[in-house]
């Protein structure tokens, strides 16, 4: 099961809401195409937060025994590398969605997810 998923349209802040928590929680990001991961080095680098290096599709499976689990960035893009095969449709089980409809900027972030915010000053300790 996925513990949230963020739903938005292009360039509403899902990824940037994906680097957050990255950044509050040290977990690796998966993304499709290793083109993504430079991109999301670059933008975690440009908000000005830490992250680890994000991982390539083509790099998995992941065996290191220190990564316990993993933020998917694109995962219909992720699924259709994975399968070879354009997805239809998909379904998700998820404990949490947070919707993304406009672009959030780091300044209006605190007012848009608060207690993400508040993970993200303590380093992931709620």
């Amino acid at each position: 099961m996925v513990d949230n998923v963020i739903v938005g349209g292009r360039r509403t802040g899902k990824t940037s809401e994906l680097i957050r928590i990255s950044a509050a929680e040290w977990k690796y990001i998966v993304v499709p195409t290793a083109a993504m991961v430079h991109c999301i080095a670059k933008q975690a680098s440009d908000m000005g937060l830490e992250i680890p290096y994000p991982v390539c599709i083509k790099e998995l499976p992941m065996h290191s025994r220190f990564i316990d689990d993993v933020l998917v960035d694109e995962s219909q893009a992720l699924l259709a590398a994975m399968i070879g095969k354009p997805i239809r449709a998909m379904t998700v089980c998820s404990d949490g969605v947070l919707f993304c409809d406009r672009p959030i900027d780091s300044d209006q972030w605190e007012s848009a997810n608060p207690a993400l915010e508040s993970r993200i000053k303590t380093g992931g300790a709620e």
